[in-house]
């Protein structure tokens, strides 16, 4: 029986069977990367300009002469609970700002959350680890897409909490 099939026949076979099982792969489970591939990208994307939405405006605040001066005082004068508070406010702003990643873009909605926990932790707006918790809120909104802030907005927050 096989001897009636050449080999020239029997190697356009198996190069036609593989194909077809490539071609399955690739449609069965990258789909969504041949679309992304296929389809043109918007001149947006291609000048590496930030959507609109992504900008945060602030608004206008009312400037206190005592909150343009913030001291922070040395590490030995805050007790382990302080360290605790910090890394429980981290914590806490981490599952926040996850939690608003998987819902429809909203920084309005976000930053009030923010602003709320800055609230429930009073102590750490006087804690040498705030430059380090304004720099986790900023790199956590930007490593998910929530919002696009910059520590400076965030720094003025702690002052709206009084």
């Amino acid at each position: 029986m096989l001897n009636q099939l050449s080999w020239t026949t029997f190697f356009e076979i198996v190069i036609f069977l593989a194909a077809a099982y490539y071609i399955f792969v690739l449609f069965r489970y990258y789909a969504g990367d041949i679309r992304q591939m296929v389809q043109p990208l918007p001149s947006e994307k291609m000048d590496q300009k930030i959507p609109d939405t992504l900008r945060f405006e602030q608004p206008e605040e009312k400037h206190h002469a005592s909150s343009t001066a913030v001291h922070f005082a040395g590490r030995e004068n805050f007790p382990d609970e302080t360290l605790e508070e910090t890394s429980e406010l981290r914590g806490k702003l981490k599952q926040c700002i996850q939690n608003a990643s998987g819902k429809p873009f909203a920084p309005a909605v976000l930053i009030p959350q923010i602003k709320k926990l800055f609230r429930e932790f009073p102590d750490q707006q006087f804690s040498p680890q705030r430059p380090a918790i304004n720099e986790l809120v900023v790199q956590e909104c930007e490593r998910t897409g929530t919002a696009l802030l910059t520590e400076d907005e965030v720094d003025a927050w702690w002052n709206e909490t009084l």
